[in-house]
C-alpha cells in the first residue's frame, strides 16, 4: 500500500491510500487511511475509510472508522460509522440510501 507524506491535487486509484503528513485535494480509492499526525483538506470517496488525524471535508464510504486521535469536520455519507472513544466529529452523518 503506498503511503504519501504529502499529496497536493486530486487522486483516482484502485489501490489503498495512506496519508501520513498532509493532503490537499479529493481522493478516490479502495481503502483510505489518515495517520494520527496527518491532515487532509478535501473529500474522500472510498469503500473503507479509517481516520486517526485531522480531516476537513466530506467522506463518502461504505464503512468509516474514526480512531481516538481523529478530528473530523464535515459530512460523512455512510451506512456504517464507528467512533472510538476520544474521536472528535464536528459535522453530520448522512445515510446515502436516504439522501439524494
Amino acid at each position: 500500500m503506498p503511503a504519501y507524506r504529502r499529496l497536493m491535487g486530486d487522486m483516482n486509484c484502485l489501490e489503498d491510500v495512506t496519508i501520513t503528513l498532509l493532503a490537499k485535494g479529493n481522493i478516490h480509492c479502495r481503502r483510505y487511511e489518515l495517520g494520527a499526525d496527518a491532515e487532509h483538506y478535501g473529500n474522500i470517496f472510498a469503500d473503507e475509510a479509517q481516520l486517526s488525524g485531522t480531516f476537513f471535508g466530506d467522506i463518502h464510504a461504505k464503512f468509516v472508522l474514526l480512531k481516538p486521535t481523529s478530528h473530523v469536520h464535515g459530512l460523512i455519507h455512510t451506512k456504517n460509522l464507528t467512533m472510538e472513544e476520544g474521536a472528535s466529529f464536528n459535522g453530520q452523518r448522512l445515510d446515502p440510501s436516504t439522501t439524494s
